[in-house]
Parts: structure tokens; sequence; C-alpha cells
């Protein structure tokens, strides 16, 4: 395991900069976002990376979230609102003004292996769906939700590569996160 300074200096390969870096960016994000507000995004990486970056996000970003939420995705799934309104009660007595959600699966999601040619837009609806209008649809949520998805090589290469690019297109996504150096 590496050590928490190791861990902020990992690169991230689809900006070139370190996690500390991208951290630092995103906690201005956050702080900026007015609730009720998702801020949605991607790390791409093996699964224990994943679990050290997300811990590093936690300490740096949201360290009250003790107890995050944690989803893993259906092949079916299109989105989380569902999910977030079903929990919206959990979510507003959590302690704090933050609540972090780490969302496993995203690669095994059905709608990437599409062959119509519409596996890029599975990211941005899934975003969408939860962020557009959010402050009607979770009225009431005085909340900043920061949700974590992780795409996992371990599916195979196909259904990684599928993910990250769909990331890559969504434009309601607030970061996306690739480390391919393994831990």
């Amino acid at each position: 395991m590496r050590d928490h300074q190791s861990v902020a200096k990992l690169v991230n390969a689809l900006s070139g900069r370190t996690l500390e870096q991208e951290v630092s960016m995103l906690n201005t994000n956050i702080q900026t976002a007015r609730p009720p507000s998702f801020i949605m995004g991607y790390c791409a990486a093996d699964a224990s990376t994943f679990e050290q970056v997300f811990r590093y996000i936690q300490e740096k970003v949201a360290p009250q979230a003790q107890h995050p939420m944690e989803v893993v995705l259906e092949p079916d799934l299109r989105n989380l609102r569902e999910y977030f309104l079903q929990h919206k009660e959990e979510m507003q007595s959590a302690t704090g003004g933050m609540v972090l959600v780490k969302v496993k699966g995203f690669e095994r999601l059905s709608a990437l292996a599409t062959q119509s040619g519409i596996s890029y837009r599975v990211a941005h609806d899934y975003d969408q769906d939860v962020c557009e209008d959010s402050k009607v649809t979770f009225a009431g949520l005085a909340k900043k939700v920061l949700v974590i998805t992780h795409i996992d090589l371990s599916s195979g290469k196909d259904a990684y590569d599928a993910a990250v690019q769909s990331a890559c297109q969504s434009k309601f996504k607030s970061f996306r996160y690739e480390f391919k150096e393994h831990v």
C-alpha cells in the first residue's frame, strides 16, 4: 500500500495533472456549488488504486463523510436518479454539508456494449439524468452530493475502454481521472 503522499502524486493520464492538483480543482468546484447539487465524476483505475484515490478524495474534500454511500450498478440501470430519490432523507440526515457516494460497476452497463454507436452517450445520460433540474427534482435536499463512479479494468479491456470513452464524452461530469499506474 502506498502512503498518502505517493497517492497524491499519481498522475491522471487524461490531464497530466497529479491527483493533488485535480482534487484541489475539484474542491474549488464543490465549494462554489449551491445545494442541492450533484458533483458527478469518474475514476478509471484498478480496484486497489481506486480505493486509495477514493480515501484520498474523502480526506481532502469530505472528511466529515465518515460513512459514504455505496452503490453497485445493475447492468440494465441507466442512472442513479431513482436511487437518490429513494435515499433523499438518508442523505439529508447525513452529518455535514456533503454526502459522498462510491459507485461501482459502470463498465458493466449493458448500454456500453451496444453496437449501435450510442454507447458514447451512456455517461452523458447517466450524469444528465441526475444533474439536470436537480434543484427541482431534489428540492429540500440541503446537501452537496459527490458521486465518484469507478471504471474497473477487471471487466476486460473492451468494456473498460468503452466506459472511459463514454465518461470523457459526458458534458455533465465534473471530473474524470484515469490512473494506469498500478499501486
